[in-house]
C-alpha cells in the first residue's frame, strides 16, 4: 500500500475526487445504515460514541453522529487529506491502517467504519491483520462497520464487460472500473492491477473524451479514470462472506448484521457490522 506508485495513484485520485461517485462514494442510503447503527449503539450505552474512520470519506465526516461523537480518521495520503477531509485536519493521522494501533492505545474507540476500503488491503493476510488492528483498538461491544465492494455471485468475463460498454450498457466510469477490474482478476489473492484496468478500457477507447461523447458522459467524469493509467496499485476483491470471514479470522469479531441498499447490484455493496467480542 505504501509504494511511491500507491502514492500518485492517490494523489491523482485526490485531485479529481469530484468526478467520481456512487457506487465508489456513498450515497445517502448507504450513509443512514451507519448512523443508525451509531445511533443504536449510543441508545444501548447510554453515551456517546467514540468514532474511528479508516480513510478521509467526507460524507462520513459530515454524518449525522450523535451529540458527543468525538471523530478521528486515519489515512496513508496526505493528498487525499489535504483535498478531501472537510474537518479539522488535526482528526486526521497520516498512517497505514494497519499501523494505526501504534498511534491510539488499545480500546480507544467504540465505533469503526471504512466506506468501500477493505479490498485496498491483500486478501486474506493484510484483511485479516485489520481485524486484529481494529480488535485491538474497540472497547467491548465496539462496532466495525464496513460497505463492501464486493464480487457478484455470477462472474463477468472481460469480454462480457467490453460488449456492455460498446453498446452503451455501463451507466457510468464508476461501474466501469469496478467491472473492468473484477472481471480481471484472476483470483482475490492476486487481485487486480490497476493499470491493467487502464489499459484494458484505453484498448477499446483510448480517447476519454470521446469515450464520454459516445456514451453521453461528461468529460471530466471519464478523464478519472487517469489515476489508473500506469499505477501498479492492486485491489483485491473477494466475495461478501470471504470479507466477512476475513474479519472474523481473529476470533474478537463477529458478523451481527448485514445492511443491503436499494440500488443496482445492491448485493456488491452490503453495509457489514461487526460486533467486538
Amino acid at each position: 500500500m505504501s509504494s511511491p506508485a500507491s502514492h500518485n495513484h492517490w494523489r491523482t485520485i485526490a485531485l479529481r475526487w469530484a468526478e467520481i461517485g456512487a457506487p465508489l462514494r456513498p450515497v445517502a442510503e448507504d450513509l443512514k445504515f451507519v448512523a443508525d447503527e451509531a445511533s443504536g449503539w449510543a441508545k444501548q450505552q447510554g453515551r456517546a460514541p467514540r468514532v474511528l474512520i479508516l480513510g478521509v470519506t467526507p460524507e462520513l465526516c459530515g454524518l449525522d453522529w450523535p451529540k458527543g461523537t468525538s471523530v478521528c480518521a486515519v489515512d496513508q495520503s496526505p493528498d487525499m487529506i489535504r483535498a478531501v477531509w472537510p474537518g479539522d485536519p488535526a482528526q486526521v493521522t497520516s498512517a497505514n491502517w494497519l499501523d494505526v494501533g501504534s498511534v491510539h492505545a488499545p480500546g480507544s474507540f467504540d465505533i469503526v467504519v471504512c466506506d468501500g476500503g477493505l479490498h485496498l488491503l491483500p486478501y486474506p493476510d493484510g484483511q485479516s491483520r485489520l481485524s486484529e488492528v481494529v480488535a485491538k483498538l474497540l472497547a467491548p461491544r465496539g462496532l466495525v462497520i464496513v460497505r463492501l465492494f464486493a464480487l457478484p455471485k455470477v462472474s463477468e468475463s472481460i469480454a462480457q464487460v467490453l460488449a456492455a460498454l460498446a453498446n452503451g450498457k455501463v451507466t457510468d466510469m464508476n461501474r466501469l472500473k469496478l467491472r473492468v477490474g473484477m472481471a480481471l482478476q484472476k483470483d482475490s489473492t492476486t487481485g487486480a492491477c490497476l493499470g491493467d484496468v487502464w489499459n484494458c478500457i484505453a484498448a477499446v477507447e483510448p480517447d476519454l473524451a470521446a469515450l464520454a461523447r459516445r456514451l453521453g458522459w461528461r468529460r471530466e467524469h471519464a478523464e478519472a479514470l487517469v489515476s489508473y493509467r500506469e499505477s501498479s496499485s492492486r485491489y483485491y476483491f473477494s466475495t461478501s462472506q470471504a470479507a466477512i470471514d476475513c474479519l472474523e479470522s481473529s476470533g474478537q469479531l463477529r458478523c451481527v448484521r448485514t445492511h443491503l441498499p436499494s440500488y443496482a447490484d445492491a448485493e456488491q455493496f452490503p453495509t457489514v457490522v461487526w460486533e467486538r467480542l
